[in-house]
This record gives structure tokens, C-alpha cells and sequence, in this order.
């Protein structure tokens, strides 16, 4: 076997077999890229979809302006939408049903009561609103980890009611 050559420096420093922490991307607005989206099941095997999200940047709330330079440009952001209803859990069914209505609605992806074409939502831009969960596993410190969950996913150029004809 041949030797690999390694460029990261420090490998054999003590620092190096400590997992490094990655900030979880902050509660906020982003402007965002549908990049990915993967079908699956859930643990208690409903059809689900998982949508990969990158931030482009961070929307300011005030002027709407985004900025491309923010530290969490290029990360990604993951969210479930779950395709089918669950008699046992009716609430939450009807939740599931409009958060994917919502995802469809802001990308502009035709759909009918059957389904969608996954491919008209890869690539599409919108503004997703994410907010924290806590999960059930914990760190190396025995803290909760935190993940980021898309709320809310808006077109990023909605029409004015003024633009209606």
C-alpha cells in the first residue's frame, strides 16, 4: 500500500481527536436554493420526502436586502414533508399536508391530488424561515443538540395584488 499524503497539519496533535462543534445555522429568514430532494421513510415508515435547502444568505428583516457574505452561506439545512395522512394523529396530518402545499406553492411545482414531479423542485429559489428543536440526543457535554426546522417557505418574488390583471 502506498503512502497517503495528508495536508491538514496537526494530525497527531491531541486537538485533533476532539470532535469539532458546528454551529447550527441561527434562527432567521434566508434566501435558499431547493437543491436535493430524496425520497424515504419515516421511523414509523410514512412516505416522507427530505428537501435539502442551501442558504444563499440572510435575509435583513427590515430592508429585505440579503446578504451573500453572511457565515452561513452555502451551509445546508434539511427538512422532512411527509406524503401520506395518519388517522391516529389527524392534527398533525393536516399540518403535514400544509407544510407540503407550502413547499409546493412557493417553488411554483405543479401538483394535483395525486402527487408532484420531484424534479420541478430542484433548483428552485425561496425564502425559508428556520427555527430551532431541541432533539433528543445529547452532546459530548450533555446538552440537548439543536436542529434547525424550515417554518415557514415563501416565494422570493411574490406578486403584488397591484401586478393582477
Amino acid at each position: 500500500m502506498a503512502r497517503v499524503e495528508v495536508r491538514h497539519g496537526g494530525m497527531t496533535d491531541p486537538g485533533a481527536k476532539k470532535k469539532p462543534v458546528r454551529e447550527v445555522v441561527p434562527e432567521g429568514k434566508y434566501s435558499a436554493m431547493l437543491h436535493e430532494v430524496k425520497s424515504g421513510a419515516t421511523r414509523s415508515h410514512m412516505a416522507k420526502i427530505t428537501c435539502e435547502f442551501i442558504v444563499l444568505g440572510r435575509v435583513d428583516e427590515e430592508t429585505g436586502d440579503v446578504a451573500k457574505d453572511d457565515k452561513f452561506t452555502s451551509r445546508r439545512v434539511f427538512q422532512d414533508f411527509i406524503l401520506e395522512r395518519n388517522e391516529e394523529y389527524a392534527d398533525l396530518s393536516d399540518r403535514w399536508r400544509y407544510e407540503l402545499v407550502m413547499l409546493l406553492d412557493a417553488t411554483g411545482c405543479p401538483y394535483d391530488d395525486d402527487g408532484f414531479d420531484d424534479n420541478d423542485l430542484k433548483g428552485k429559489a425561496v425564502l425559508i424561515t428556520v427555527k430551532h428543536r431541541e432533539g433528543d440526543k445529547k452532546d459530548d457535554d450533555g446538552n440537548p443538540l439543536i436542529f434547525p426546522n424550515v417554518t415557514l417557505i415563501e416565494d422570493p418574488e411574490p406578486v403584488s395584488e397591484d401586478d393582477l390583471v
